[in-house]
């Protein structure tokens, strides 16, 4: 059985479009997350890309934003 290949679904930024809304959290519970989320924001900032942050460890409505974008159909 051929597994059927699909395009990916975009969605526009909470932002705007044209922008990055980046979800990270600030939360030092975990430091591999917090690792992880400070390299992920310097690579990004590397590229001269214009972000809006988004620390879903102080914002509840942001968590709620990302697991709205990221829900499986």
């Amino acid at each position: 059985m051929q597994r059927r290949q699909t395009s990916p679904q975009w969605q526009t930024s909470p932002c705007g479009r044209g922008k990055l809304a980046m979800y990270f959290t600030s939360s030092r519970v975990v430091r591999k997350t917090i690792e992880d989320c400070s390299k992920a924001r310097i690579i990004v900032q590397g590229y001269r890309f214009l972000t809006n942050d988004r620390d879903v460890s102080i914002q509840k409505g942001f968590k709620d934003e990302l697991q709205g974008l990221s829900a499986k159909d």
